[in-house]
């Protein structure tokens, strides 16, 4: 429980470090200075750092599973989340083989998908992601395919895997050229207008789909 809650911990830093560097500009500016010496470069930092303690907060806003109660909210196996441009949420359940969704506050709307072998139905799907064409894409490492979904859950295509080496979170450019890595053990993450969405374990170990708002002090 300790080792996944601070893999998780260590995920949503360097993200938010990331996104502090890459997508917001710069109020503060590196003091330091870059010379060359006898032909070697000499790099001089100041002792102050550029940003204070509180350059930034995290502040979760929003929390979906529970381990009793409807089963509209409730995760067997909740393994991989992403956003959509409406700050919908669709969470793939991969035990249960369907992809839950819910509204930007958590609310239930449907469900797409179910087990079986049939055209849209799933076996054991390991990730999840939402297309740049604004397709959902399943990759069911078990069927060795990717499924693609509207946003609204109906079914539209199949890819086979069967001529590729396993691989996981694959993305999908405009080109429709495929990419994708090898699983580290990290879990998913999603950005999404400022929010980091991320899977974590409750007290109890029930899976839940947690919200975050990064609040900026620069």
């Amino acid at each position: 429980m300790r080792s996944r809650n601070k893999v998780i911990s260590i995920v949503l830093f360097l993200l938010v470090f990331v996104m502090l560097v890459s997508c917001r500009k710069q109020k503060a500016e590196w003091k330091g200075s870059i010379e060359e010496v006898e032909g070697v470069t000499v790099v001089k930092n100041m002792k102050e750092p550029m940003y204070s303690e509180d350059a930034f907060s995290v502040e979760e806003d929003l929390s979906i599973g529970e381990a009793q109660g409807s089963e509209e909210y409730m995760f067997s196996e909740a393994q991989s989340v992403a956003v959509a441009d409406d700050e919908r949420v669709y969470v793939l359940d991969s035990k249960e083989a369907h992809i839950k969704v819910f509204d930007r506050n958590g609310e239930y709307i449907k469900t797409i998908g179910k087990k079986g072998q049939g055209p849209g139905e799933l076996q054991r799907p390991a990730s999840l992601r939402i297309t740049s064409q604004n397709e959902i894409v399943a990759n069911d490492s078990a069927a060795r395919k990717l499924h693609f979904f509207t946003l609204d859950g109906n079914f539209l295509r199949a890819v086979s895997q069967t001529k590729m080496s396993f691989f996981s979170d694959p993305k999908v450019d405009k080109e429709g050229k495929y990419m994708a890595k090898v699983p580290l053990g990290a879990r998913p993450q999603s950005w999404k207008k400022g929010k980091l969405y991320t899977i974590e374990q409750d007290e109890e170990g029930y899976p839940v789909v947690k919200r975050y708002k990064v609040n900026w002090n620069i």
